[in-house]
């Protein structure tokens, strides 16, 4: 599920801690955030074959991001819609993305420890918990996104890359 941009698409941090900091919230807005905001159209490639995807971003506040995204078929999988929260979380100084799709039991959660202002940042699965065998690197700009993912399946290492370009 961390493969799927931010998803992963993307976290449980309450909602009330973002609302609840408003105006502290304001003065901490990750830039990042700001730049997500649109539709993304995105290729995923791995040893299981190519993916492509399209995520909309859309401000929820100054903390969080909903996505909602489509993406291809991909390795046996059918095509599949999905939506998910990506945001920060600065008690926890961490980025946090959370997401399901409408495959029966398609869902994750994902957090990466890094400043507001990063730019590049490891998402680790959080849920279903496998720190060891489940990371993704992203590296943002304003108009692409690169992901490095390193995961393991059915005991054998594996690893997959990711870009997505702003329309």
């Amino acid at each position: 599920m961390i493969r799927r941009l931010f998803c992963l698409s993307f976290v449980l941090v309450c909602a009330s801690t973002a609302a609840g900091t408003s105006a502290q919230a304001a003065s901490q807005t990750p830039a990042l955030l700001g730049m997500l905001v649109g539709t993304w159209n995105c290729t995923y490639e791995s040893p299981k074959g190519t993916q492509t995807s399209s995520i909309t971003f859309t401000k929820a506040n100054d903390l969080w991001l909903q996505d909602t995204e489509h993406d291809g078929a991909y390795a046996g999988r059918p095509a599949h819609d999905g939506a998910g929260l990506f945001g920060y979380d600065p008690k926890g100084h961490q980025y946090v993305g959370m997401g399901g799709s409408t495959l029966p039991g398609d869902f994750g959660i994902g957090t990466a420890k890094a400043s507001s202002t990063a730019m590049t940042m490891t998402f680790i699965g959080a849920y279903p918990p496998d720190p060891t065998h489940d990371k993704t690197t992203y590296t943002f700009s304003s108009t692409k996104v690169t992901s490095l993912d390193s995961f393991t399946e059915k005991g054998k290492a594996m690893t997959g890359h990711g870009t997505c370009t702003k329309q």
